[in-house]
């Protein structure tokens, strides 16, 4: 049963976060926590419902050009009433109870109370815009995962943050690659708790990333087989034992792997080191350059090294 007003959809809301532990119960009236004894999907049905048609209250909902919508037309708010059980014409008031935690006691001595529930009620319309929004459509959010590279050798490990897109209605998301896949519904409806720690990737970091994964492939194509034959050289898109790739933040921007063979990097050490060898490394070692310069004219920060920052927590 869907909410009837946006007051209503709040009030629910609240009884919701009661429920889930998200609001102490020690927070709210007796009322409150009454309500909140109802089923999660039976409140879940009222949190969620779209605000954008609702009235701010039942009695609200007069047409503005309604010759009978006359300030003696309305009724004030009346006596705080609770909706009755799903299938009743019980709507209730749609208001927070007088004696809520939010306008009963002292205001200085209640004022922690007042403010947790005022900075909840703030957060839950974030999500309960951001889920209602959706109606089917992509959203999209950073997640960081753990990033290893060269893991049969210097094992280095570092985060990324990834952008990931849910298409509103399955209860996975994939990144914006399409390589990867994660839950998302293992926590409720997690997206808007992404968006908010996270924050949202805008489109020309989804494009981006994507052109930067799809020119690695392309750049791997070209390598030559002796990298590997030789000196153990893994190319981009062999997971962990990479030896070659790329890490993002909003902060240090695209952030390019490259761990070159000790060989290379000392071919005085090494007898089976020939100019060949030192030339298809260098080529390999361009093409990331020639890379990196073109991800850095889109405006994004850009480096190569075997030390990448990564993203920090």
């Amino acid at each position: 049963m869907p909410a009837t007003s946006k007051a209503q959809r709040r009030l629910f809301a609240l009884a919701l976060a009661v429920k889930r532990g998200e609001v102490p119960e020690s927070d709210v009236d007796d009322k409150i926590k009454d309500l909140a004894k109802r089923s999660e999907q039976d409140l879940k049905d009222f949190a969620e419902t779209p605000e954008e048609t609702l009235p701010n209250k039942v009695e609200d909902n007069i047409e503005e050009n309604n010759a009978m919508a006359t300030p003696g037309s309305v009724n004030g708010m009346g006596s705080v009433a609770l909706p009755g059980n799903p299938g009743t014409n019980e709507t209730g008031s749609g208001d927070l109870a007088a004696s809520s935690g939010i306008t009963k006691g002292n205001p200085d001595k209640d004022g922690k109370k007042a403010k947790h529930i005022y900075k909840f009620l703030k957060y839950n319309a974030f999500v309960g815009e951001s889920l209602n929004e959706s109606n089917g459509k992509p959203q999209y959010f950073f997640f960081p995962i753990d990033a290893r590279f060269s893991n049969r050798s210097r094992d280095f490990a570092t985060m990324s943050l990834v952008p990931w897109i849910w298409d509103g209605s399955s209860g996975k998301a994939n990144d914006a690659t399409d390589s990867r896949v994660i839950s998302v519904r293992s926590n409720g409806d997690p997206i808007p708790k992404y968006q908010k720690k996270n924050g949202i990737p805008t489109t020309k970091e989804i494009e981006t990333y994507r052109f930067v994964d799809k020119e690695m492939w392309a750049l791997k194509r070209k390598i030559p087989k002796d990298a590997f034959n030789k000196f153990g050289f893994y190319r981009y898109g062999n997971g962990q034992a990479s030896d070659m790739g790329f890490v993002y933040s909003p902060k240090n921007g695209f952030e390019f792997y490259l761990n070159l063979p000790r060989e290379i990097r000392h071919p005085e050490e090494s007898s089976k080191v020939d100019a060949k060898d030192i030339q298809m490394f260098d080529k390999i070692s361009k093409d990331i350059d020639d890379l990196a310069k073109k991800v850095k004219r889109k405006g994004f920060k850009t480096s190569i090294s075997s030390t990448p920052d990564g993203w920090k927590r």
